[in-house]
């Protein structure tokens, strides 16, 4: 009669592996969907430069966080592979504009659109890798 009790235990304890297998593979699919903001600003050598920020639930971020050089990206092909590292139903707001009143705009950039045909570019980018790209009304082409 020691003999079943051992079974029902070693058959209890696979259970529990399995389930926390199962769970630990499922926890782990890579990073969960967030919202970002997307700042752009052309250079004066006419290059483009990009932020991509988490969202900070509707509230723009700082401009000290937008031209810090640690999150710029420089040209199109960094804020595409930025793009491709964001999970899939992520969601980018390109946004036109800071709002930073406790900084004065002296020695910075304006942000900016680059031409409709870069936008619709980038929106395509971010569709084939399940990331939405919203963009004010009037750059939507």
């Amino acid at each position: 009669m020691t003999i079943r009790p051992a079974i029902l235990l070693v058959i209890s304890c696979l259970g529990l592996a399995l389930v926390a297998s199962a769970q630990e593979s499922s926890n782990s699919k890579g990073p969960s969907p967030a919202a970002y903001e997307l700042y752009s600003w052309q250079t004066p050598n006419g290059r483009w430069r990009f932020s991509i920020l988490p969202s900070p639930s509707g509230v723009n971020v700082s401009a000290e966080q937008v031209f810090n050089k640690k999150f710029c990206l420089a040209g199109i092909a960094e804020l595409k592979r930025r793009i491709s590292d964001l999970a899939a139903g992520s969601t980018i707001y390109w946004i036109d504009h800071i709002v930073d009143a406790g900084q004065t705009a002296t020695a910075r950039p304006s942000v900016a659109y680059p031409a409709p045909e870069m936008v619709r570019d980038l929106r395509n980018y971010a569709r084939t890798h399940g990331v939405k790209l919203e963009v004010s009304a009037n750059q939507s082409n």
